[in-house]
């Protein structure tokens, strides 16, 4: 596995005498009884009947998420890995007290190879820093992670940092995160770091979140859930075809022309606010969109029909590149409905925010949650803008739903605001500026 070993910047010789990674500037001799590369069963009574169940559940192969590690893993709350996984097909390949050669064992032994999970989340290393050190523990690691990619060459991993525990200095947990985070390619493996959001102001472990040295608890397992889950919906997006994180333009004949457009606009830099969308947005009319943006030197990026990979296309190819408009107001996602998940959407619209972070990192920008519709079931844009709403950090990316705006006390979309299933009538640009000026006006006058 190439990738691999140029992700870790490093030679790796496996057998009892281990180069590490350049940046450790040193080779690593393992104690053979504890090499974290040498595939071992685990010697604890549950570990035969555990294996033997997931190599049940593997030969059945009715999963599309695999958690795979020890018993941080193994310890899940059912309730809670129903509610956050359940829709996902989600199981649970945790054994309590396996280091790295236990889980390479497992895989050397009917686990999970040969499958095609769409994701595997891999917690692993923890039990191994009581005898190895942190080069030792990462090159365990990712001999787990190599073995993972040849064995299920199709299947997303999704690698969490090791976690902090009360056992184990935190300097140590930071070097063995540093090294395995290298391993992320932003494709096939990308690495997140919970722990980080299990520690407190001052870096030490927040109360509440263990229930002894390691373990978890309720808490310390939302917390676990609700920093992954936008990372790992991104991940099991369902459809590649439709995939709305992948940059792709349209084939109209109207694309073209009006990103060339916004590409010459974009050049000029003669602007301070900026509203990017799709056809909601376009159709902003001339004298309303002067009458209350004019002040703000506003330009109107809207293309009709765009969904959230054709907005990621046109940030790729020159629109807002190299620009820092004090705000940008961000709705997309209408047109991913009818083909994408709620949690679908929810990935694209992220995406789009992460990119235009990126490209503009000192513009702020106002993401609206999606207009309600006659095209759609409440239920799916209420959900879509759950997830989204999390994204609001209260600096430079502020969430609105102006949605309820356009509708009457039992819920409906009031008379007079669509004029078709969709886009708005003058009365539902009124509302939509009415409702978003005073957030606006307070985002534009912040320096």
């Amino acid at each position: 596995m190439l990738g691999l070993v140029a992700a870790m910047a490093g030679l790796w010789k496996y057998g009892d005498v281990q180069a590490t990674p350049a940046a450790a500037g040193k080779t690593v001799v393992m104690q053979s009884a504890n090499d974290p590369t040498r595939p071992v069963p685990g010697g604890v009574r549950w570990f035969g009947r555990q294996h033997a169940d997931y190599v049940e559940q593997t030969k059945n192969r009715k999963f599309d998420l695999c958690f795979l590690g020890d018993s941080i893993t193994d310890g899940w709350p059912r309730d809670m890995f129903g509610k956050y996984f359940g829709k996902y097909n989600a199981v649970n390949f945790g054994i309590g007290g396996d280091r790295t050669e236990n889980v390479l064992w497992r895989l050397q032994n009917g686990e999970l190879i040969g499958t095609s999970p769409k994701g595997i989340v891999l917690l692993i290393g923890t039990n191994n820093s009581g005898m190895n050190t942190a080069e030792e523990m990462a090159v365990g690691i990712a001999a787990v992670v190599k073995a993972l990619r040849t064995g299920c060459p199709q299947s997303r991993i999704l690698l969490l940092g090791v976690f902090p525990k009360r056992d184990m200095p935190l300097e140590k947990t930071k070097a063995v995160n540093a090294i395995v985070a290298k391993l992320d390619d932003k494709k096939m493996i990308r690495y997140l770091d919970v722990g980080a959001g299990l520690l407190d102001k001052d870096g030490n472990i927040q109360e509440g979140v263990l229930s002894d040295v390691v373990h978890l608890t309720g808490k310390g397992y939302e917390i676990w859930a609700e920093a992954m889950s936008p990372l790992l919906a991104e991940m099991m997006v369902s459809d590649p075809v439709n995939d709305p994180t992948k940059p792709a333009p349209r084939d109209v004949r109207w694309f073209l022309r009006m990103h060339a457009s916004y590409v010459d606009q974009t050049k000029n830099k003669k602007f301070d606010l900026c509203f990017l969308g799709d056809s909601i947005t376009q159709m902003w009319p001339a004298d309303m969109f002067g009458k209350h943006f004019a002040k703000f030197h506003a330009v109107n990026f809207g293309i009709g029909g765009d969904r959230t990979e054709n907005v990621l296309w046109r940030l790729e190819n020159g629109e807002l590149a190299g620009t820092s408009p004090r705000v940008i107001v961000l709705l997309t996602g209408t047109n991913n409905q009818d083909m994408n998940t709620a949690e679908e959407v929810a990935v694209g619209i992220t995406a789009v925010v992460r990119s235009l972070r990126t490209k503009c990192p000192q513009s702020r920008i106002l993401l609206l949650g999606i207009f309600p519709s006659q095209d759609t079931p409440a239920e799916k844009t209420n959900a879509i803008n759950a997830i989204v709403a999390k994204l609001d950090d209260g600096k430079m990316i502020r969430y609105q739903d102006i949605g309820p705006k356009f509708l009457d006390k039992d819920g409906k979309v009031l008379d007079g605001v669509l004029g078709d299933g969709v886009n708005l009538t003058r009365k539902g640009y009124e509302i939509w500026a009415e409702a978003m000026n005073p957030l606006l006006a307070e985002m534009m006058e912040k320096k």
